[in-house]
């Protein structure tokens, strides 16, 4: 589950560009970099070190239900 602010930004992108690598209309490499260049975007308009934030404070509440390591 991806559960930063904005992550239907970020799923809308990835499948896009998933579907573009594997109709041919992109090869792999250029709908990964297309991918990557939109949530680049996507970071910088939700503020980049508010992303990292959210994503360290789950990553705290995680270890703290044991769900990782």
């Amino acid at each position: 589950e991806f559960s930063l602010p904005g992550s239907e930004l970020y799923m809308d992108a990835l499948s896009l560009y998933i579907h573009k690598a594997l109709t041919g209309e992109m090869t792999s490499k250029e709908a990964l970099d297309q991918c990557a260049k939109e949530w680049d975007e996507t970071n910088e308009v939700l503020g980049r070190d508010a992303q990292k934030a959210v994503w360290q404070g789950l990553l705290v509440s995680w270890k703290k239900l044991g769900l990782i390591e």
